[in-house]
């Protein structure tokens, strides 16, 4: 993919979680199955304490740890997003940074004191990424982040399989691009609520993930499939890192 092509895309983005910031938080205000379950493994479980929210859009993971089962546990939260708006519901002492994470170095707007993260979440964040590099990068830098006994999941949309989530993908041609410009797998996703709306993302499937973590320095331990009508519109995958 031509770097003028990254740049449209990422703007793209940009300007759909900007406009649409108050719309997509309402519809994101519950946990899904996925995310509950990542959450129990790493807080209940593992007895992770301090928690790093990459892309943390309206922040309800945060919001949740201040809630049982977790709020017993005193988890220390970060937020990560581009965008203030999306992450207007943090609540103090809830630390929120402001980032791009398509930009390499995203990660040096953290102050971690250089203890690193014994645990990172970045849920759908990753397939909104375009770009085979930008894509390693971003692993990479979550990589870097982590305690050398750090866990990372991440969750990543399950499109294809599933008529009603299908009818939503557009041509790229509405952008003026065409499928020889983007990547395979790279798909133009409308939004009708409060208006109208496109996005891009890209459709994973586990072997690539796997393959790009490994690029990125990064352990997969374990994987599954959760969310939706369907049980599985979501693809999760936990990670250690090989430092």
């Amino acid at each position: 993919m031509q770097d003028s092509t990254v740049k449209r895309l990422v703007a793209l983005n940009q300007a759909f979680y900007d406009g649409f910031a108050a719309d997509f938080a309402e519809s994101r205000t519950k946990l899904h199955d996925g995310i509950q379950r990542s959450l129990d493994l790493l807080i209940q479980v593992d007895c992770r304490k301090n928690l790093l929210d990459v892309g943390c859009g309206s922040a309800r993971v945060g919001l949740a740890l201040k809630d049982p089962p977790y709020a017993d546990h005193q988890v220390a939260y970060t937020g990560l997003d581009f965008s203030k708006d999306l992450a207007s519901s943090i609540e103090k002492p809830k630390q929120f940074v402001q980032a791009d994470l398509t930009q390499k170095g995203w990660s040096n707007n953290l102050n971690h004191n250089g203890t690193g993260y014994d645990a990172i979440v970045s849920f759908s964040v990753l397939h909104h990424i375009p770009g085979r590099a930008l894509q390693r990068n971003f692993l990479k830098e979550c990589a870097e982040l982590m305690t050398p006994d750090g866990k990372l999941i991440i969750s990543l949309w399950q499109l294809l399989h599933v008529p009603r989530l299908t009818k939503k993908i557009r041509p790229w041609s509405e952008i003026g691009l065409s499928d020889q410009d983007v990547d395979s797998g790279d798909l133009l996703v409308d939004w009708k609520r409060g208006g109208s709306g496109l996005r891009y993302v890209h459709q994973f499937d586990e072997e690539e993930l796997r393959a790009i973590a490994v690029e990125a320095d990064l352990d997969p331990v374990d994987v599954w499939r959760s969310d939706g009508a369907t049980g599985d519109m979501g693809l999760y995958m936990i990670f250690t890192s090989k430092k």
